[in-house]
């Protein structure tokens, strides 16, 4: 789901538009989980994996912080990773050894 503060249940209103800069910087302002970005109509497969992207790479430094005990559990980084990673996979990509995920085929 996107965070938006609209509620349209029956999806009957037009897609809205992504501010794509802060998705592709931030995207865990943008969306509440990578699912939404699968979910979300208007972006290419090649911005979706762009989002998942960096959104990993966040997921993976707090992970680094929560192992070095600078923040709080790393339950919810391993959670939020696998997610991310489960996203990927859909959108037909294998995440590499850097972690990114690459096309399949």
């Amino acid at each position: 789901m996107e965070k938006s503060g609209r509620d349209d249940p029956l999806g009957t209103k037009a897609p809205m538009s992504v501010a794509l800069e802060p998705a592709m910087t931030n995207p865990a302002t943008v969306f509440d989980s990578p699912n939404a970005v699968l979910q979300r109509a208007g972006l290419t497969r090649h911005e979706k994996m762009t989002i998942l992207a960096e959104w990993e790479s966040d997921a993976r430094a707090l992970r680094v912080a929560a192992d070095e005990s600078m923040t709080g559990s790393n339950v919810e980084g391993g959670t939020l990773l696998a997610a991310i990673e489960k996203a990927q996979r859909m959108l037909g990509g294998e995440c590499g050894p850097d972690g990114v995920a690459t096309r399949s085929g």
